[in-house]
């Protein structure tokens, strides 16, 4: 779910996202407590099974191959709605309610708020890496523009030098409804995984 995104979401919440500073490395095993939670989320390693490989020119425009999994549409649909309430001054973040969980409200709220003076040239730019799913839970793994994304509102500079690192996002299914609950660290390797910013 920014400028700064502390794990917003880090980043934007970046998306956003948004003073994550965990170190990149290999393999894809969570490594710290949650930024904002007192512990970090445990879920099973039951990995969802990639979808079919889609054609070059798919391939070329997607923003990763996990894209028609619902928990990572529901992800997009809450980097947007994060983007859309901070550059509405909107430091609730309402706009995002319904694809939160109320744990995720009292998280992404403190992360996002220092990014709520910047602007936000479209959703955090979010690179799902591995998509795991639990029964009602899933977990995202993911590299994200940490840092970089907002904006100054009156020049539209970069608030900050493009910065790109790992975050792993876990939501549950409420009432059938896939919702953001959480962000932690996750170990992975962000340097060769591309990370594109898609404008509104």
């Amino acid at each position: 779910m920014t400028s700064r995104h502390r794990v917003l979401v880090a980043a934007p919440i970046a998306a956003a996202a948004l003073l994550l500073t965990a170190a990149c490395g290999s393999g894809d095993s969570a490594a710290g407590p949650a930024p904002l939670s007192t512990a970090p989320t445990t879920i099973a390693p039951t990995t969802t099974p990639a979808s079919p490989p889609p054609s070059e020119t798919a391939q070329t425009n997607a923003l990763s191959r996990f894209e028609s999994d619902p928990a990572v549409k529901a992800l997009r649909k809450f980097a947007a709605a994060v983007g859309t309430s901070i550059n509405g001054d909107d430091a609730s973040l309402k706009a995002a309610w319904p694809v939160m969980t109320a744990h995720g409200r009292t998280v992404f709220q403190q992360v996002a708020a220092s990014d709520v003076k910047l602007f936000y040239p479209g959703p955090l730019p979010i690179t799902p890496t591995r998509v795991q799913h639990a029964g009602a839970t899933a977990r995202i793994s993911s590299c994200v523009w940490l840092a970089g994304w907002g904006q100054d509102p009156k020049t539209k500079l970069p608030a900050d030098g493009r910065k790109v690192g790992p975050i792993a996002w876990v939501l549950h299914r409420e009432a059938g409804a896939w919702k953001v609950d959480d962000q932690v660290y996750v170990n992975i390797d962000c340097s060769k995984v591309s990370v594109k910013g898609v404008a509104w």
